[in-house]
């Protein structure tokens, strides 16, 4: 039995906590729930669940970044400790970047409604988001952080994000769903 935490395998000891929030919070929680509501499992629902997938997984990444001292010292392997806290800030971003990607290319494909690009309206967030994890954590808060939040760091910015991205992604779906159901504007880009 294998679990993100506990025993007797526990995935974020292994540097597998990361792929299996990905994988929980996008294709088996999205797919599971097509699967259950439709009976079938199409291929493009998968490619559909990723952009959310990613966001969650930006901010476990921003956590397991704030606690690469302590994790190492306990001897956890999350991909922050593998990685070495360069790489994984440096993955941080590249995940930050593909959830924007992703939503363009699924959404010009015809995949997700045109609407997903909403979400280019947490641009401000992701900015200052790539802003933050492009440079080392400051060695203390800064005047005007949240004193009860240190030493936490980086997983605020990603959780700000996250939020922003996915009520802009969910709600551009919601509305996708209102256009087709009520209205005659197509709601995906047919080339």
């Amino acid at each position: 039995m294998m679990s993100y935490a506990g025993k007797p395998f526990p995935l974020k000891y292994l540097g597998l906590g990361e792929p299996a929030v990905f994988l929980t919070w996008g294709p088996l929680m999205v797919g599971g729930s097509y699967f259950v509501i439709t009976g079938t499992l199409p291929w493009w629902v998968i490619l559909a669940s990723l952009p959310y997938a990613l966001g969650t997984t930006g901010v476990l990444f921003g956590k397991h970044i704030d606690k690469i001292e302590d994790d190492t010292k306990k001897g956890i392997r999350t991909l922050p400790v593998i990685l070495g806290e360069k790489r994984a800030r440096a993955a941080s971003v590249a995940i930050f970047v593909l959830m924007y990607v992703l939503a363009v290319a699924l959404a010009l494909v015809g995949i997700l409604p045109w609407l997903v690009l909403l979400v280019f309206l947490s641009l401000k967030q992701a900015s200052l988001a790539i802003t933050v994890f492009r440079k080392p954590k400051p060695a203390g808060p800064p005047e005007g952080y949240p004193k009860e939040s240190w030493p936490l760091w980086f997983v605020g910015f990603a959780f700000l994000l996250n939020r922003n991205y996915g009520s802009l992604f969910m709600i551009a779906l919601l509305l996708a769903v209102l256009l087709q159901t009520f209205t005659s504007i197509p709601v995906f880009l047919r080339f």
